[in-house]
């Protein structure tokens, strides 16, 4: 097989827009990472590639114990427990999200980990964004 000559995949999910939420849909439900998610918590070599990306993307944690250690947000998680969160959502649908909360002053005051598959893009402006 040559790599010029090799015919470029379709893409899995239609990506349509839901106008009344102005957002972006995953597939033609709108819920393409849950069924993502019960398909492949449904089989165990799928968990286990998972879960061996996971630990790779993962590591041994951040090389800064300081941050690796540092309280991030009001429940007491630290710098290595939002990684380890971040790192399995990476493993199992190729994105994260995270929600960073801030003052008055523009200062960082707590970082909260959120479940990719609840999240979804707004919809384009004019400008394309």
């Amino acid at each position: 097989m040559n790599v010029r000559t090799a015919k470029k995949p379709k893409p899995r999910v239609d990506i349509s827009y839901v106008s009344r939420f102005k957002l972006q849909a995953y597939g033609y439900d709108n819920l393409y990472p849950q069924h993502l998610q019960r398909i492949t918590s449904a089989s165990g070599t799928a968990e286990l590639c998972i879960s061996r990306y996971s630990k790779f993307i993962e590591g041994y944690g951040f090389a800064n114990d300081a941050f690796a250690d540092y309280e991030v947000n009001r429940d007491h998680m630290k710098g290595d427990d939002i990684l380890h969160n971040v790192a399995g959502d990476v493993a199992r649908f190729g994105g994260f999200a995270l929600h960073v909360n801030y003052n008055v002053l523009c200062q960082i005051t707590e970082v909260n980990f959120v479940p990719f598959e609840n999240c979804r893009l707004e919809e384009e402006d004019d400008n394309g964004n």
